[in-house]
């Protein structure tokens, strides 16, 4: 491969491989409890097997971005109870779940989700 083709090439393949690293946002998120994410985005679970799950019960507060294309983006274990037991399973879980704009959310509007996860083991 001539030096300029594999040059270009490179670049495009940097350039592209930035691009889908980075939040999409049309305007600052907004800061929202999970209950009220309908009034912005509609969630689209695609199946996940964890595996074996932890059996004893636990809970996870987290926090995510969905960016204006309705992927999520920056997620953060606010608390873990007991620590670290259960995180591996919301983060699968949001890693397979994107968002189509609610019928209210025309503008696409960014937000940041504070959710909690319960578990029953």
């Amino acid at each position: 491969m001539k030096p300029v083709k594999w040059f270009a090439t490179t670049a495009c393949v940097l350039i592209l491989s930035a691009c889908a690293g980075t939040p999409q946002l049309t305007q600052k998120p907004v800061e929202i409890p999970v209950h009220e994410i309908a009034k912005y985005w509609l969630p689209e679970v695609s199946g996940f097997s964890y595996g074996s799950a932890p059996r004893q019960p636990g809970t996870v507060i987290v926090r995510y971005l969905v960016d204006s294309e309705g992927d999520i983006y920056d997620v953060e274990i606010v608390k873990s109870t007991p620590e670290g037991l259960w995180d591996g399973v919301v983060r699968k879980s949001l890693r397979n779940t994107t968002f189509t704009p609610s019928p209210l959310n025309k503008a696409r509007v960014p937000v940041k989700v504070t959710a909690q996860y319960d578990f029953s083991g």
